[in-house]
């Protein structure tokens, strides 16, 4: 995870300023990523698109037919080529693939500082993508095959201060270690959030909307407006289902609970609630063995 630091005053330092400096040194999510991302997001694309960029990678081509082969999906018969790991699996899953296998390159060198580790970061995102599509699917969340991606990248902001503001960003773990909010400790620090650093630089991703909305509205939800609304709110109780359950951002599982609206929004009762706590442990489970953090 290594990426050159940026150094700035942060009494003087922009938001814009900083988000710009840190587009021209990150190459964070390959090409061939975002070029699948649009092929899956493009209703004319067809499946021999999207196989052949597959096919221009071997190791994520090797990874979708270990995926697609796996325990995990119970398949009756072994499926042997790139084309009928996409038809079993599905574009989107293809999609969450790819950008999964792709940002675990950048956690390869743990790091540990206070209570938080780049391992500990991952397993994180990991959880809360799985977690948000599964909230988002018990709840009948129009196009929820999206908050995979929406919970995968919803703490992109802690990535980018990570690598490169890192300085900064151990004196905020190590402030935050001492019981203080996240977020809070991050203005104080540098002027902004991870949710606005995170928006700032991806908006130039053509990310879905869905996703952009996670990542600067994850703590507060009930302010996010219009069709990406419902995905916020999925990622937001994912994010603290995840962390309750020991699997936090930053090694502490000190994440507020969503309001009541934001549950009401999307029809979770406390008997629902209870449903989704007991049976999300069996989806982490399995992510766990597929993507290795186990």
């Amino acid at each position: 995870m290594s990426r050159s630091t940026i150094v700035f005053d942060t009494a003087e330092g922009e938001l814009n300023e900083i988000a710009g400096r840190i587009r021209e040194v990150s190459a964070m999510m390959p090409q061939l990523v975002m070029e699948i991302i649009r092929i899956v997001n493009d209703p004319r694309s067809s499946a021999i698109e999207l196989q052949v960029a597959v096919e221009r990678d071997p190791s994520l081509a090797a990874r979708l037919l270990r995926t697609a082969n796996s325990a995990a999906y119970g398949l009756r018969r072994q499926v042997g080529t790139v084309r009928d790991a996409i038809i079993y699996l599905g574009y989107n899953e293809v999609k969450n693939l790819a950008a999964t296998a792709s940002l675990a390159d950048i956690f390869k060198a743990d790091a540990t500082v206070g209570c938080y580790s780049r391992k500990g970061l991952w397993r994180h995102l990991v959880s809360v993508a799985v977690a948000s599509r599964f909230v988002a699917s018990r709840c009948g969340v129009r196009r929820y095959e999206e908050a995979y991606m929406a919970g995968l990248l919803h703490d992109f902001g802690l990535i980018l201060m990570d690598q490169f503001v890192h300085k900064a960003f151990n004196d905020i773990v190590r402030v935050v270690s001492t019981g203080r909010p996240l977020c809070e400790c991050e203005r104080q620090r540098l002027g902004f959030d991870h949710t606005q650093l995170g928006e700032r630089v991806a908006c130039h991703w053509n990310l879905p909307a869905s996703t952009m909305a996670a990542i600067r509205y994850h703590h507060r939800a009930d302010v996010c407006e219009g069709d990406s609304r419902p995905i916020a709110q999925a990622v937001e109780i994912a994010d603290f289902l995840c962390s309750a359950k020991q699997r936090s951002a930053i090694g502490i599982g000190r994440v507020d609970s969503p309001s009541g609206s934001i549950f009401a929004a999307l029809s979770i009762d406390r008997q629902g609630y209870t449903v989704l706590w007991d049976d999300l442990d069996r989806e982490l489970a399995k992510a766990d063995v597929l993507m290795g953090l186990e």
